[in-house]
């Protein structure tokens, strides 16, 4: 006879929550007996702690009386297991039974003799569904809330424990939003900003925290060059989540700024069957056709592809502007025995545009000017010279072997290379009428490949009544970046008001000829120490890190540059029964700096550090997850001009900055009808070290460029019938600095998003797995300055774009 446990309420308690679905379909457990395995690494200990565990990874919800796990221990989980399998393991022998609910939560119940249910497996009751959900590292996620990430500490790791913010945006979160690049997905991410604008449909460069951004992809470092001019694009299709590890993260990942990482996940091979095909357009005459298909190849599920891919093509904005892409993405995964697991991934893709991020000058667009405001959509370059074309490839796997019970070797090998050429014709000069822009044809020709490895050993081990996950491990960098630029005046200015641009295009000379190559080895220890409820992060990592670079413009000139240093992090969390998890840590980076000084001497590598404190909360019983974080980061090292008054023109490195600020995220589901994100990000940023030049100018006390001092946004998904999702979303950006000296301010702006989505299975069962969607970015199409370089080159946002799609999966 089976009988619920105590009924008051007060009883009562929530142990986990895991909400993440590796794929929407339901996956009927009398279909498929065997239900879909998972790989589990669960220590032996207390039962709630490791149900906790269980299910959090396994996607399956649990609520039970909390005294019926009082002083009860469970056995280690290490191996492959369905939902039943697991449960079976940590419920044997506890007299205890997982029985499924409505809604796909299990509740936790006694057993009484005679047994009357499952004479043959006690510890499980019939399962009728099972949803596939968290695969063992976290990446895969349904919904909009992630718990787990391995970014921060290269294991798979509750993001409760995770003393440090890491904000994530999931592939539900990017399709959602309508999202068609990773500056498009982070947008409502706090304190995450486009570092030149939004308009560009170049390249992500992103800020955080008043720095900017490494990106990375799969964990591997992307290239870096010395004048950011070859950079990869990733596209967000082909991606499973992004994640945000915020501050500085040179213990895990060597040289870095004090910003932190953006890791990009790509989406992976599943061991079951899962198909899409998506067509869509919107304005500016955009269309677009994208798959994504995945399962296993053979009957055992040994090996598993996933095949992703897409095309697109519009106009852009400004006049006679375009936007085109092609991308392909295959992987395969083969599970080499119940221990080992190869994932091989790699893409490909080419794009061609004349980008909206078209320089005007300020007069005409952020401040007045007698011949009227300047429209977004004029172009002041040249058409039939400028232009961006990328190429941009990528190869890699990734291993595991589990030894024992103890010990796990892990290695992630990446290749990525790019090829950039880019052609502009920029504005230097407005004459005093401000009607007449003098403009220089410029041509950009980079290229860069990035190699990089990173072995790593896995300890779980007791010591005591402490549990340790010791991480020990070894990377290897090597970044080969060439980049070519000529420039030359055209003959004649350009009449804004009337442009003509029948002219002859400019001679270029050549003025940068330059290579560079950086070598970085790195190695990194790692200790996650738990005991009873704290959760202690010890890291220490040592690199030598080297370049060489060869200017031969204009005389061939070589230098070379050496540096070593040592960064760490300490962390410490406290992890209460409710979700609440207090902790405070102290992070430290280093960031070679290339040149020297009047002597001759190189530069050290600028230091960076921070200290962090906050709380995150993903409460019992709700699927939501909250952070709130305050934080100091210094940046020491900074160039600033040599104050002896006989070395005019040199730099010394006395120079330091600082961001003190606040950040809050929160993601819920509060019910089966709505989902909420909302963020908020304040950031005070000063340069408080700085000297004078020549003139007499200083940047001492003034704000760091780009780096609003308050950031908003707030999405809302309701929906009111089972068919049909209606989203808003507002985004505000406080006012801002775009150069280093505050003199070029940019005024604040707020902007509205929507989006309405039907499933149109409501209608037909024949349109089962069939979803039309349309979103719109920047609703109301408000105009406003993205990014000023200087007074002659200001950027206007992103305006209105409107996207209609069809996505059929089955």
């Amino acid at each position: 006879m089976i009988r619920m446990g105590e009924s008051r309420l007060g009883a009562v308690s929530t142990g986990v929550l895991a909400f993440f679905c590796l794929n929407p379909t339901v996956i009927q457990a009398q279909d498929r007996p065997a239900e879909l395995a998972r790989d589990y690494r669960i220590e032996a200990g207390p039962l709630t702690q490791s149900l906790n565990q269980f299910v959090m990874r396994s996607g399956v919800a649990m609520v039970f009386p909390s005294s019926l796990t009082a002083d009860r221990q469970a056995p280690a989980l290490k191996g492959r297991y369905t939902v039943r399998e697991g449960f079976g393991k940590l419920l044997h022998g506890t007299g205890l039974r997982a029985v499924l609910q409505e809604g796909n939560t299990y509740s936790l119940i006694a057993l009484s003799p005679p047994q009357s249910v499952l004479d043959r497996d006690p510890d499980v009751a019939t399962l009728d569904t099972v949803y596939a959900i968290d695969d063992l590292y976290g990446r895969t996620v349904d919904g909009y809330i992630a718990v787990t990430d391995t970014t921060a500490m290269k294991t798979a790791s509750s993001l409760l424990e995770t003393p440090q913010t890491v904000n994530v945006v999931t592939k539900d979160q990017i399709v959602a939003q309508g999202a068609h690049s990773v500056t498009d997905a982070v947008r409502y991410t706090p304190g995450v900003l486009a570092s030149f604008g939004d308009s560009d449909t170049r390249n992500d460069v992103l800020h955080s925290r008043g720095f900017y951004l490494k990106q990375n992809l799969n964990g591997s470092k992307l290239p870096f060059g010395a004048y950011s001019a070859a950079m990869l694009r990733i596209e967000p299709y082909g991606l499973e989540r992004i994640d945000i590890l915020k501050g500085p993260a040179s213990v895990m990942y060597g040289q870095n700024t004090p910003g932190g990482i953006v890791n990009m996940t790509t989406k992976q091979p599943l061991n079951v069957p899962m198909h899409e095909i998506v067509v869509g357009g919107g304005n500016h005459d955009r269309t677009l056709g994208a798959f994504d298909f995945t399962g296993p190849v053979d009957e055992e599920g040994r090996l598993s592809y996933r095949l992703t891919g897409l095309a697109r093509n519009s106009n852009g904005r400004v006049d006679d502007g375009f936007d085109r892409r092609i991308f392909i993405a295959p992987s395969l995964e083969w599970k080499l025995g119940d221990r080992t697991r190869l994932t091989v991934f790699s893409h490909y893709q080419r794009d061609k545009t004349l980008t909206d991020y078209s320089a005007l000058p300020a007069i005409g667009t952020l401040y007045e000017s007698p011949n009227g405001r300047i429209s977004p959509t004029k172009n002041l370059g040249q058409p039939d010279f400028d232009g961006y074309e990328r190429r941009q490839a990528a190869i890699g796997y990734e291993f595991e072997h589990v030894f024992n019970d103890v010990f796990t070797l892990r290695q992630n090998l990446q290749y990525n290379k790019v090829d950039v050429t880019t052609q502009a014709s920029p504005g230097y000069m407005l004459d005093p009428t401000a009607r007449y822009l003098s403009r220089v044809g410029t041509r950009g020709q980079a290229r860069a490949d990035v190699l990089s490895v990173d072995t790593h050993v896995q300890a779980d081990f007791h010591m005591g009544a402490a549990r340790h996950t010791v991480l020990a491990g070894i990377d290897y960098m090597k970044l080969d970046d060439y980049y070519k630029f000529a420039s030359g005046l055209y003959a004649s200015p350009l009449d804004i008001q009337n442009p003509d641009y029948n002219v002859a295009h400019p001679e270029l000379i050549p003025r940068i000829d330059y290579r560079q190559t950086r070598e970085q080895l790195g190695f990194y220890l790692q200790d996650q120490i738990r005991w009873n409820r704290w959760v202690l992060t010890l890291g220490g990592r040592y690199d030598q890190a080297h370049s060489r670079t060869l200017n031969q413009l204009p005389a061939s000139v070589r230098a070379k540059q050496q540096e070593s240093a040592w960064t760490g992090r300490v962390g410490l969390a406290y992890v209460f029964d409710n979700g609440l998890a207090p902790y405070i840590s102290y992070s430290s980076s280093f960031e070679p700096e290339d040149g020297t000084d009047f002597s001759g001497a190189q530069f050290k590598a600028m230091k960076g550090r921070q200290i962090e404190a906050g709380v995150k909360y993903q409460p019992a019983g709700q699927k939501s997850f909250v952070t709130l974080s305050a934080f100091e980061i210094r940046q020491r090292n900074m160039t600033t001009p040599d104050p002896d008054p006989l070395h005019t023109g040199f730099l010394v490195q006395s120079g330091e900055a600082r961001v003190r600020g606040l950040e809050i995220e929160a993601k819920a589901h509060i019910n089966k009808s709505l989902n909420v994100i909302a963020s908020y990000a304040y950031l005070n940023s000063r340069m408080i070290k700085a000297n004078a030049d020549a003139s007499g100018r200083t940047l001492q006390g003034k704000s760091l460029e780009r780096v609003p001092r308050h950031q908003a946004a707030l999405w809302v998904e309701y929906q009111p019938v089972p068919a049909l999702h209606l989203a808003a979303g507002l985004r505000y950006q406080g006012s801002n600095f775009g150069d280093a000296d505050n003199t070029l301010a940019l005024p604040a702006r707020t902007l509205v998003d929507a989006s309405v989505r039907y499933d149109a299975e409501q209608l037909s069962s024949s349109l089962k797995g069939m979803t039309l969607q349309l979103t719109a970015s920047n609703l109301f199409n408000k105009e406003y300055i993205g990014y000023c370089l200087n007074e002659i080159q200001c950027f206007y946002g992103q305006g209105r774009t409107v996207q209609a799609s069809l996505r059929y999966k089955w």
